[in-house]
């Protein structure tokens, strides 16, 4: 019979293994499915730090309209360490899946290691870490290479050392902790709401011992976490021109019927469908009346958790102009609270006498897998829906024997400006909406371009842009290639 103590590292194990089991066949499986846009545009990165063309200050991606090919963003520490880990192992999508899946792992353990220290209880905190790895949005991305899962795990790391801090007053803690939170600001920039949570416990402590100086002292060590992200961010966005996130709700240009049709479908669709799973809905409602009661509660860490969660709300009603009706990653800052509320109406109704609400807790969890697989595991449907002109994927090694490694190419329409590119493996520019004409055809070619790779009849079947044609080289029903020549 296993022991109370064990139950609880039983549960975080067999976890561990579900999401490796129900992951296994899509290990190596090219980049395809929902956002698959954001996800060739980062695994471009890394293949070009890889072959040695950029480097962590001077990210690359393959589209020649950006100076120097230089796209700086986030931070891209991820992208460097994948890059690193690829050349080792001479595997570029398996790995950098792999990668994505270990860092899904490390912020499963650190959930749980968080709540532990919120929820007091070691195996509902196993069971609050298993519903977060059921979260059919989680249950994706873990295995997309996007930079959101490493600031998400880093996020988390600091949350939790931040509360062992809390417990202790131990000053390494609070170093880890301006540690974690500040790379993981410098990856992804609103994960710099994180630091709210530390801060707010630094005015308790100083408030309780009234020691001014002391508070100063660890704000300080606080703010030199983050001082790497403002030195980099300070750089980058002011070369982010016309960036919605930027300007947010206050740069919209739908209307305010609009904004609120985002933000209804965001509640009654994406959170519970997405973000929750609908196996812990319950939780989080019986979480939310029970917060709701608590309100002003004297709990060490109610209102720290309080104020950080009311900015990462903050946040999303500020970006819903990107966040949409499609951007579920946008919503990771807020995924460690939204699981905390439902970690926190699962031990309401576990800790009820009736054995009844156990049962019933014990089917919701049980399902959760079921439910996110059924709702996620769509996306990799090669076949079905790759989310782009599958000839891309299905021909990907074909066109690149067609296309000398070192031509530049002209492809479209791809509204991503990445996709195409990243199949091709090639340089090049990127055009949408058949909006290639005879000008900007012929200043590409004195660029340097060599191909046409386009799956749009309306650009083939264009004279002016046929006058460019010097020989097509490759003839399929949804995609062309032509060599290009100077008229």
């Amino acid at each position: 019979m296993m022991s109370g103590k064990a139950l609880p590292f039983a549960i975080i194990v067999i976890l561990i293994c579900a999401e490796f089991v129900m992951h296994f066949n899509v290990f190596k499986t090219d980049l395809v499915g929902f956002h698959v846009w954001r996800q060739t545009e980062t695994q471009t990165v890394i293949n070009n730090m890889a072959a040695g063309d950029g480097s962590l200050f001077v990210p690359r991606v393959n589209n020649m309209a950006y100076e120097n090919r230089s796209l700086r963003k986030e931070f891209p520490l991820m992208q460097w360490i994948f890059a690193q880990v690829q050349n080792l192992t001479g595997s570029e999508i398996a790995s950098s899946r792999a990668l994505s899946f270990f860092i899904g792992i490390g912020t499963l353990i650190f959930i749980f290691l968080w709540f532990k220290i919120l929820l007091k209880n070691t195996l509902l905190s196993a069971l609050g870490s298993w519903c977060f790895g059921f979260s059919p949005s989680f249950y994706y991305y873990m295995i997309c290479p996007l930079p959101d899962n490493l600031a998400l795990l880093l996020g988390v790391a600091g949350l939790w050392t931040a509360s062992c801090w809390y417990q202790n007053r131990s000053p390494g803690y609070l170093l880890i902790t301006a540690f974690f939170l500040g790379l993981s600001t410098l990856v992804k920039l609103p994960f710099i709401l994180f630091f709210v949570y530390p801060g707010i416990l630094l005015i308790q402590v100083s408030a309780r011992k009234r020691d001014i100086s002391g508070f100063l002292i660890n704000a300080l060590v606080l703010l030199a976490g983050l001082l790497p992200a403002l030195i980099w961010y300070a750089t980058v966005i002011p070369t982010w021109q016309g960036n919605g996130i930027v300007q947010g709700a206050f740069g919209s240009d739908f209307s305010m019927r609009e904004w609120l049709g985002y933000l209804s479908h965001n509640i009654v669709s994406v959170l519970p469908e997405l973000v929750l799973n609908y196996g812990s809905l319950l939780f989080f409602i019986v979480g939310l009346y029970v917060i709701a009661r608590r309100i002003g509660h004297n709990s060490d860490f109610f209102w720290p958790l309080f104020w950080t969660g009311l900015s990462t709300i903050a946040y999303f009603l500020f970006e819903l102009n990107m966040i949409k009706d499609v951007h579920d990653y946008y919503l990771f800052p807020m995924f460690p609270f939204i699981f905390l509320i439902v970690g926190i109406g699962m031990k309401s109704l576990w800790m009820k006498p009736a054995l009844k609400w156990r049962i019933l807790s014990l089917l919701f969890i049980a399902i959760l897998p079921l439910l996110a697989f059924l709702r996620i595991q769509q996306r990799w449907n090669l076949e079905k829906n790759p989310g782009f002109n599958a000839v891309f994927l299905e021909h990907k090694e074909t066109l690149r024997s067609i296309i000398p490694k070192d031509a530049l190419v002209i492809t479209g329409n791809d509204y991503s400006t990445f996709i195409h590119l990243y199949y091709l493996d090639r340089k090049g520019w990127v055009f949408a909406e058949n909006n290639l004409n005879n000008t900007n055809l012929d200043s590409l070619i004195d660029l340097g371009a060599k191909f046409l790779v386009s799956d749009s009849p309306e650009i083939w079947n264009n004279p002016a842009i046929q006058m460019h044609f010097k020989e097509q080289v490759w003839d399929h029903p949804m995609l062309r290639v032509y060599t290009l020549q100077k008229q």
